[in-house]
């Protein structure tokens, strides 16, 4: 299962997520260092696994605490790393969710009927990512990547599947290109 999280600024919860990469250079600019293509401290991959796994601001930050006390050699990485989650958890609200991708072992009759769901789910949700494509919604953009790389997943155990799709999203993506 995969997992996966966002933060949504505290002071703008109706404007939806923001984009990691957005938060990244915000915190760069808080710590006055320059903006790199790493996430400065690695706090996606420390900070934001936790996050994504269900754990908490607090929690984040209570562990550092104690993990300050029980490694002095790694104080200062774990002092810093306390930093960045107090300042995320004083601008920004996380929010998580997960993937999870299931083999259907069912009749060919339910099969159908599931396929026939999925015809009508990815037709409401084209016309949603077509309008956030349109609006140049960083954020959403960041999770259609995370979600091409689950349907390339899905695509390969049923191959039948991308044949079946890949002609109507390709001119459905062609048109929102001109």
């Amino acid at each position: 299962m995969a997992n996966s999280f966002s933060l949504t600024r505290k002071t703008e919860m109706d404007k939806g997520p923001v984009s990691l990469r957005q938060v990244d250079e915000e915190i760069c600019a808080h710590f006055n260092v320059p903006h790199t293509n790493d996430y400065y401290h690695s706090w996606f991959d420390t900070i934001g696994f936790e996050l994504a796994t269900g754990r908490f601001f607090a929690d984040i930050i209570t562990q550092c605490h104690q993990d300050m006390e029980a490694s002095p050699l790694s104080y200062r990485y774990y002092e810093h790393k306390l930093k960045i989650a107090e300042y995320l958890d004083k601008h920004f609200v996380s929010d998580r969710w997960s993937w999870e991708i299931r083999t259907i072992k069912e009749s060919t009759e339910d099969k159908l009927a599931h396929s026939s769901a999925i015809d009508q789910l990815l037709s409401e949700r084209m016309i949603f990512f077509e309008n956030k494509i349109k609006d140049g919604d960083d954020v959403f953009i960041d999770r259609v990547a995370e979600l091409s790389m689950l349907l390339d997943t899905v695509f390969k155990k049923h191959p039948i599947l991308r044949e079946r799709y890949a002609e109507s999203l390709k001119e459905r993506f062609e048109k929102l290109r001109k």
